[in-house]
Protein backbone atom coordinates (compact mmCIF):
# COMPACT_ATOMS: atom_id res chain seq x y z
CA UNK A 1 0.00 0.00 0.00
CA UNK A 2 1.57 3.98 -0.75
CA UNK A 3 2.20 6.29 1.83
CA UNK A 4 -1.27 8.34 -0.24
CA UNK A 5 -3.62 5.35 0.37
CA UNK A 6 -2.39 4.68 3.62
CA UNK A 7 -3.14 8.42 4.91
CA UNK A 8 -6.61 7.96 2.91
CA UNK A 9 -7.12 4.98 5.09
CA UNK A 10 -6.12 6.72 8.56
CA UNK A 11 -8.38 9.64 8.23
CA UNK A 12 -11.64 7.67 7.14
CA UNK A 13 -10.80 4.95 9.48
CA UNK A 14 -9.39 6.73 12.91
CA UNK A 15 -6.53 3.74 12.18
CA UNK A 16 -3.19 4.26 12.62
CA UNK A 17 -1.12 2.10 11.28
CA UNK A 18 1.68 2.79 13.64
CA UNK A 19 -0.02 0.54 15.52
CA UNK A 20 -0.28 -2.65 13.45
CA UNK A 21 2.68 -4.88 13.57
CA UNK A 22 3.10 -8.36 12.15
CA UNK A 23 4.95 -10.98 14.78
CA UNK A 24 6.21 -14.46 14.25
CA UNK A 25 5.87 -16.72 17.17
CA UNK A 26 7.80 -20.46 17.38
CA UNK A 27 6.93 -22.80 20.11
CA UNK A 28 7.77 -26.17 20.83
CA UNK A 29 6.67 -28.71 23.00
CA UNK A 30 4.49 -25.51 24.84
CA UNK A 31 1.39 -26.62 26.54
CA UNK A 32 -1.28 -24.49 24.41
CA UNK A 33 -2.48 -22.77 27.38
CA UNK A 34 0.54 -21.16 28.33
CA UNK A 35 0.66 -19.60 25.09
CA UNK A 36 1.58 -15.77 25.55
CA UNK A 37 0.90 -13.42 22.29
CA UNK A 38 0.09 -9.81 21.75
CA UNK A 39 -2.61 -8.27 23.29
CA UNK A 40 -5.75 -7.23 20.49
CA UNK A 41 -4.21 -9.48 17.82
CA UNK A 42 -5.66 -11.29 15.25
CA UNK A 43 -3.82 -15.03 15.20
CA UNK A 44 -2.94 -17.49 12.32
CA UNK A 45 -1.79 -21.27 13.34
CA UNK A 46 0.24 -23.66 11.68
CA UNK A 47 0.78 -26.61 14.16
CA UNK A 48 3.21 -29.60 12.70
CA UNK A 49 4.76 -32.38 15.26
CA UNK A 50 8.41 -32.76 14.18
CA UNK A 51 10.75 -35.55 13.85
CA UNK A 52 11.60 -35.45 17.74
CA UNK A 53 7.54 -36.15 17.56
CA UNK A 54 7.37 -32.75 19.34
CA UNK A 55 4.07 -30.53 18.60
CA UNK A 56 5.47 -27.39 17.04
CA UNK A 57 3.25 -24.20 16.84
CA UNK A 58 4.03 -21.36 14.44
CA UNK A 59 1.88 -18.40 15.17
CA UNK A 60 1.93 -14.94 13.38
CA UNK A 61 0.09 -12.41 15.06
CA UNK A 62 -1.42 -8.72 13.48
CA UNK A 63 -1.54 -6.63 16.57
CA UNK A 64 -3.66 -3.58 16.30
CA UNK A 65 -7.37 -4.96 16.63
CA UNK A 66 -9.94 -2.26 17.62
CA UNK A 67 -12.98 -4.06 18.08
CA UNK A 68 -13.74 -7.98 18.26
CA UNK A 69 -16.63 -9.06 16.40
CA UNK A 70 -16.74 -11.17 13.36
CA UNK A 71 -16.65 -9.10 10.36
CA UNK A 72 -13.68 -6.46 11.96
CA UNK A 73 -11.38 -9.56 12.40
CA UNK A 74 -11.80 -10.48 8.75
CA UNK A 75 -11.44 -6.81 8.17
CA UNK A 76 -7.78 -6.53 10.25
CA UNK A 77 -6.88 -9.88 8.32
CA UNK A 78 -7.72 -8.79 5.10
CA UNK A 79 -6.24 -5.11 4.82
CA UNK A 80 -2.64 -6.81 6.03
CA UNK A 81 -3.01 -9.00 2.92
CA UNK A 82 -4.17 -6.34 0.26
CA UNK A 83 -1.15 -4.11 2.04
CA UNK A 84 0.91 -7.58 0.71
CA UNK A 85 -0.55 -8.29 -2.39
CA UNK A 86 0.09 -4.28 -3.49
CA UNK A 87 3.45 -4.50 -2.42
CA UNK A 88 4.21 -8.06 -4.40
CA UNK A 89 2.94 -6.47 -7.32
CA UNK A 90 5.06 -3.59 -7.20
CA UNK A 91 8.65 -5.48 -6.22
CA UNK A 92 7.11 -8.01 -9.37
CA UNK A 93 7.54 -5.14 -11.47
CA UNK A 94 11.07 -4.42 -10.00
CA UNK A 95 12.36 -7.68 -10.47
CA UNK A 96 10.78 -8.73 -13.35
CA UNK A 97 13.83 -8.13 -15.61
CA UNK A 98 17.87 -7.82 -15.33
CA UNK A 99 20.17 -6.45 -17.14
CA UNK A 100 22.31 -9.32 -19.28
CA UNK A 101 25.75 -9.84 -20.45
CA UNK A 102 24.76 -8.19 -23.74
CA UNK A 103 23.43 -4.94 -21.64
CA UNK A 104 19.62 -6.08 -22.66
CA UNK A 105 17.22 -6.50 -20.53
CA UNK A 106 15.85 -9.98 -19.95
CA UNK A 107 13.27 -11.91 -18.46
CA UNK A 108 14.23 -12.68 -15.04
CA UNK A 109 11.53 -15.36 -13.89
CA UNK A 110 11.76 -14.05 -10.09
CA UNK A 111 8.41 -13.78 -8.53
CA UNK A 112 7.46 -12.55 -4.46
CA UNK A 113 6.43 -14.82 -2.55
CA UNK A 114 3.53 -14.42 -0.21
CA UNK A 115 4.12 -14.60 3.56
CA UNK A 116 0.60 -14.42 5.20
CA UNK A 117 -0.98 -16.56 2.46
CA UNK A 118 1.43 -19.08 3.87
CA UNK A 119 -0.57 -19.62 6.86
CA UNK A 120 -3.73 -19.68 4.91
CA UNK A 121 -3.91 -23.74 5.20
CA UNK A 122 -6.71 -23.61 7.62
CA UNK A 123 -10.17 -22.61 8.26
CA UNK A 124 -9.83 -20.99 11.36
CA UNK A 125 -8.67 -17.86 12.59
CA UNK A 126 -7.89 -16.74 16.28
CA UNK A 127 -7.99 -13.61 18.12
CA UNK A 128 -6.47 -12.79 22.07
CA UNK A 129 -7.56 -10.56 24.11
CA UNK A 130 -6.47 -7.61 26.40
CA UNK A 131 -3.67 -10.09 27.85
CA UNK A 132 -2.57 -11.66 25.32
CA UNK A 133 -4.30 -15.08 25.55
CA UNK A 134 -6.50 -16.76 23.11
CA UNK A 135 -10.10 -16.51 23.46
CA UNK A 136 -12.20 -16.79 20.35
CA UNK A 137 -11.75 -18.14 17.34
CA UNK A 138 -13.88 -17.79 13.82
CA UNK A 139 -14.17 -20.73 11.15
CA UNK A 140 -14.79 -20.78 7.17
CA UNK A 141 -17.54 -22.85 6.51
CA UNK A 142 -20.31 -23.59 4.05
CA UNK A 143 -23.75 -24.77 5.36
CA UNK A 144 -26.14 -26.26 3.09
CA UNK A 145 -29.14 -28.13 3.87
CA UNK A 146 -27.61 -31.76 3.88
CA UNK A 147 -23.61 -30.82 4.23
CA UNK A 148 -21.62 -28.32 5.68
CA UNK A 149 -18.35 -27.39 3.78
CA UNK A 150 -15.33 -26.62 6.20
CA UNK A 151 -13.37 -24.13 3.56
CA UNK A 152 -8.98 -23.39 3.89
CA UNK A 153 -8.76 -19.23 3.87
CA UNK A 154 -6.37 -20.03 0.89
CA UNK A 155 -9.80 -21.17 -0.73
CA UNK A 156 -12.36 -18.16 0.31
CA UNK A 157 -12.46 -14.49 -0.33
CA UNK A 158 -9.07 -13.82 1.75
CA UNK A 159 -7.16 -15.07 -1.53
CA UNK A 160 -6.64 -11.89 -3.42
CA UNK A 161 -5.35 -12.00 -7.18
CA UNK A 162 -3.93 -9.20 -9.22
CA UNK A 163 -7.02 -7.85 -10.97
CA UNK A 164 -9.11 -7.88 -7.95
CA UNK A 165 -11.04 -4.57 -7.09
CA UNK A 166 -8.90 -4.02 -3.69
CA UNK A 167 -5.86 -4.03 -5.63
CA UNK A 168 -6.27 -2.15 -8.54
CA UNK A 169 -8.58 0.49 -7.22
CA UNK A 170 -7.63 4.39 -6.00
CA UNK A 171 -6.01 5.22 -3.08
CA UNK A 172 -9.09 7.26 -2.49
CA UNK A 173 -11.58 4.41 -3.50
CA UNK A 174 -9.72 1.53 -1.19
CA UNK A 175 -11.96 1.98 2.37
CA UNK A 176 -14.63 1.40 0.84
CA UNK A 177 -13.56 -1.14 -1.57
CA UNK A 178 -12.02 -2.53 1.30
CA UNK A 179 -15.10 -2.91 3.70
CA UNK A 180 -16.92 -4.14 0.59
CA UNK A 181 -14.06 -6.95 0.14
CA UNK A 182 -14.79 -7.75 3.76
CA UNK A 183 -17.99 -7.92 4.02
CA UNK A 184 -17.40 -10.91 1.29
CA UNK A 185 -14.76 -12.63 3.56
CA UNK A 186 -16.90 -12.82 6.62
CA UNK A 187 -19.94 -14.00 4.56
CA UNK A 188 -18.48 -17.53 4.82
CA UNK A 189 -17.48 -17.53 8.27
CA UNK A 190 -19.12 -18.44 11.57
CA UNK A 191 -18.09 -17.56 15.25
CA UNK A 192 -17.16 -21.50 17.07
CA UNK A 193 -19.54 -21.79 19.48
CA UNK A 194 -16.43 -23.50 21.69
CA UNK A 195 -13.12 -22.33 21.59
CA UNK A 196 -12.06 -24.91 24.04
CA UNK A 197 -12.75 -27.64 21.65
CA UNK A 198 -10.91 -26.46 19.36
CA UNK A 199 -7.89 -25.78 21.77
CA UNK A 200 -7.97 -29.56 23.17
CA UNK A 201 -7.84 -30.18 19.25
CA UNK A 202 -4.67 -28.50 18.15
CA UNK A 203 -3.08 -29.71 21.21
CA UNK A 204 -3.72 -33.29 20.26
CA UNK A 205 -0.99 -35.71 18.92
CA UNK A 206 -3.41 -36.88 15.48
CA UNK A 207 -4.73 -33.18 15.01
CA UNK A 208 -3.46 -32.45 11.17
CA UNK A 209 -4.63 -28.96 9.64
Amino acid sequence: MDAATLETYNKTQNYNFKYVKIKVYKFINKKFEDIQLDANSVVLIKRNINRKNEIVYDIVTITGLRKTNLNSICKHLLNVRATEKRTEIKLDKEMSSILGLNGNNEKSGLRVKSFMSTYYDTNLIFRTNTEGKIVCAIESKFIGEKITIYMKLKDTALRIIDKHLIVTCKSDNYPLVLNEHAKAVAYNFRNVDDINEIIEELKGASYVI
